[in-house]
């Protein structure tokens, strides 16, 4: 924090901490900027928005100042069955890829 504002935040690096749109899906298309920032994103139903859509995933801290994810390189290692479970899903969103939907407005 910096003369009272927020510059960032931390982001938590567990498997809990994952932001998931699930089958009924995220309907922001009454709102110009979705800012989507989390360890992983799971997108498994529909996402709209009005104007502007940020996806941005990382493991360590998200700067306000540059709009920037860090992420730290210490972390523990990926296990196979880990990567591969985030291969199937980034595959199954690669499919699903109709899904994102950007309302004109």
């Amino acid at each position: 924090m910096s003369d009272g504002a927020i510059t960032g935040f931390k982001i938590n690096n567990d498997l809990t901490s994952d932001f998931i749109i699930h089958e009924l899906g995220l309907y922001a298309n009454n709102t110009n900027d979705v800012d989507i920032i989390s360890r992983a994103i799971k997108l498994r139903g529909e996402l709209q928005a009005k104007q502007d859509l940020a996806l941005k995933q990382g493991n360590d801290y998200y700067d306000y100042t540059t709009g920037e994810v860090k992420s730290n390189t210490n972390a523990a290692p990926l296990s196979l069955a880990l990567i591969s479970h985030i291969y199937l899903i980034s595959q199954q969103a690669a499919l699903n890829s109709s899904l994102l939907k950007k309302v004109q407005g």
